[in-house]
Parts: structure tokens; sequence; C-alpha cells
């Protein structure tokens, strides 16, 4: 092992720069050209390294890639998996994107997920370069993640079948894998009331905008710690403000931990908007056309946590904890191909989806090191 430790650190200048030099390519979702431009980068710094570069058709959003190593003399992928797109919208960094301060990258995506590419593939090269060729390692990227991956979904669930195992190269928290995530559900609500003019005819009319907020406050009392929550955070309705408003509508975020209780959320918003309060106000639910089902924590996954963390507390690298989070990822949809797979295995950092982001550097290598030494040692005493 301590021949592959070494190797990581020796690679890591090499993969620090590219790290900065992908989160310095600004891509925010649905910003076709400059995820593809990542894309493109990525590409080329993959087929120097010496890896196997497959691109895969652009369906809207960007193009997806996998970065393969070659065939493994046994039978079976260990699969890597991180996005693109980031949440920023152009020049909100301002003009230096990426910058170091101390142990600290900071930019757009330098934790999530950018880190996770370069973190990935650093313990790709690491494994190949130290002579690992049991089974292939392949990474797989797509363009789509921040906007709940409308385009990669059964990308990443076909690239995945039939893998031993997936790290999720997510967003990493020092000391916490990820075994367990909510869903993330979004149903609008609609109201429609009465207009009349606020000071004449008050009285005849029908508030849409009254009629959701007692809606709104219904739905959220629902909420529970530890379970199901339902936050209402957006809103709009009404013209003028001498009028009675006429229409309303509002979005609710679902988070639930399991599939019940996410469609049991669902039906739960849907009563609530079909009975109004007001007389003569009408209200209904538009479930979505696309969501993200909770990942939620299986056997096989918990057994994968304790394997990674009983490999990482051998090797002194990181101490390790599992966590079920309210944020969604991609890592849903590999589970649907049947592989076993963690999640936020990535770079550490603070900051995700705020300008604030930044990543702690050190936490680049010792991630690599913590998924080489799986890899090496996943078979072992089997």
């Amino acid at each position: 092992m301590n021949k592959l430790f070494s190797a990581i650190d020796t690679l890591q200048p090499v993969y620090k720069q590219f790290w900065k030099d992908i989160a310095a390519i600004e891509s925010p979702s649905r910003n076709v050209e400059q995820v593809n431009k990542v894309v493109d980068f990525i590409v080329a710094f993959a087929s120097s390294r010496g890896f196997t570069v497959i691109q895969y058709p652009d369906l809207g959003l960007g193009k997806m890639l996998t970065v393969e190593t070659s065939t493994g003399e046994e039978e079976g992928t260990f699969t890597f998996m991180a996005h693109m797109d980031t949440v920023h919208p152009m020049g909100a960094f301002g003009e230096q994107v990426v910058w170091e301060e101390d142990d600290w990258l900071h930019g757009p995506g330098c934790i999530d997920c950018k880190g996770g590419i370069a973190c990935a593939m650093l313990a790709m090269e690491a494994l190949r370069e130290t002579g690992y060729c049991a089974h292939k390692l392949k990474l797989i990227l797509t363009p789509d993640e921040e906007i709940t991956t409308p385009t990669s979904r059964d990308f990443i669930v076909e690239q995945n079948k039939g893998a031993i195992a997936l790290f999720n190269s997510e967003t990493g928290t020092e000391g916490k894998l990820t075994v367990g995530r909510k869903s993330v559900f979004k149903v609008k609500v609609e109201v429609t009331g009465k207009a009349a003019h606020a000071g004449n005819n008050y009285f005849d009319g029908v508030s849409a905008i009254k009629e959701c907020c007692l809606k709104i406050l219904a739905i959220e009392a629902l909420s529970q710690k530890g379970g199901t929550t339902y936050n209402c955070g957006v809103i709009h309705g009404g013209t003028v403000s001498n009028a009675v408003a006429e229409s309303c509508w509002f979005e609710v975020d679902i988070r639930a931990l399991t599939d019940k209780d996410m469609h049991e959320a669902a039906a739960n918003v849907t009563k609530i908007a079909e009975n109004c309060t007001l007389t003569g106000a009408v209200g209904k639910a538009i479930l979505p056309q696309l969501h993200r089902p909770p990942f939620e924590a299986s056997d096989s996954t918990l057994a994968f946590f304790d394997k990674i963390r009983s490999v990482a507390s051998e090797y002194g690298l990181e101490e390790f904890s599992s966590q079920i989070v309210g944020g969604g990822s991609d890592v849903v949809f590999a589970a649907m191909s049947g592989v076993t797979a963690i999640c936020s295995t990535g770079v550490c950092g603070t900051g995700t989806h705020s300008t604030r982001e930044k990543a702690y550097i050190p936490s680049l290598a010792r991630r690599a090191k913590v998924m080489a030494a799986v890899i090496t040692d996943y078979f072992k005493g089997e």
C-alpha cells in the first residue's frame, strides 16, 4: 500500500492543477457551450494521461463521458461518478474565478463537483501506475446533475450495470460518507379566486393569495424533524395591490427518506391543494414529470460503508461515520442499476452552492487514497 500512496502523493500536483483548470472553466447548468468546454478539457487531459475516453451524444445539456482504464483481468468494473455542471451563474466569483488561500481552493464547483473529478482520476491513475489490473476502472461524467439530471439518467443506469461498486465523488465532508439521501420532489400548487376592487367590493372578492397562505401553513405544519419536510420556497400571486388577487401559485419542495414516504407526501399536498378553506376558491396540485427519488440506505450500501471505514482506519487515512442527508444526488440513479454505491467520496470543503464555496486541498490526495485502498483490498479475506 505504501507504493500506491506514494504514487498518489507524486501525482497530486498534476491533479491539483487539473482541478484548478476545470474549476476555472465556469459551467452553469444549461450553459451547454461552457459545459462542453469542460468536456473538451477533460478529454484532452485524460487522453494525455493514457486513459481511454469515450464521448456520448449531447442530448441538449452537454456531452456525457466515460474515462476508463483497459479491461481488467477479472470480471467486473469499479466505477466512479461525478458531474461537470455547477449552480453558479457566469461571473459569480468575479474576474479571478479560482484562487488559493492557505490550504483552501476557492471557486465555482471546486467541491461540487470538479474536485471529485480530479480525486477519482487521481485514484485511477495511481492504481494503474502501480500495477493494479484485476478490474477495469471507469469514471462516469454527466452534464446536468444540478438540475435533477433530465438527460443523463439512463446513461448513469446503463454505465453502472454489472459494476462491483460505485464511488460517487460528490462533495465530501470530513469524517463522513453518505449512505442515504432524501428525495427531491417539487409540487406546484395553483389557486384561482375571484377578482374584486379592494376598496369598493373587497368582500365580493375571493383572495387566491389568502387561500395559498392558508394552504402553505397547513402543508409546512406536516414537516417532521428526521422525517419528511415540506418547504414552500416560491410564491407568486396577484397583479396590483388595490385588487383582490384572482390567482396565486406556490411551489413545495418535498424531501422524504423513502419512496413510500415521498408518494404519501405528494398525496398530502394534493389533498390540501384541492380542499379550499375560502368559499369560491379552487385549487389544484401539479405533480412533476421528473423528480429525484430517495437513495435509501440499503444493506449492501451499509456493508460497503463498513468496508470503507475499516480500510480507511487500518491505513490511518480518515475515521468515518455514516450520514443520511436531505440533498439529492445522482447516486440514486446508479443504485437503480443494482450497483452497490456510496456517496460523498470527493474532496472536502464548505459553502456548497454559494460564492463562499471552498475546498480543503489536502483532502484531494487523502480521499484518492481511501478509494484506491478500498479497491485494492476489496476482495481481501473473501
